[in-house]
């Protein structure tokens, strides 16, 4: 079976690449800034691995035994 031909990315329409000359001709603006500025304060909360396991409610368990 015979693979199918790629088509151009030009043809397809899909991705369109903008150099750097051709949004400072359609009006973009550069901005130059600090090293090390950032233009929001983000926290991540993200973990790598598992986390711990959630300990079993005891004092609650205690209390519908009686």
């Amino acid at each position: 079976m015979a693979r199918k031909k790629k088509q151009d990315a030009a043809l397809e329409g899909d991705m369109q690449v903008e150099t750097m000359a051709q949004y400072l001709a359609r009006g973009g603006k550069v901005t130059v800034c600090p090293p090390g500025m950032r233009s929001e304060e983000v926290s991540y909360r993200f973990n790598q691995g598992r986390g711990r396991k959630r300990a079993a409610p005891k004092a609650k368990a205690k209390a519908k035994a009686k």
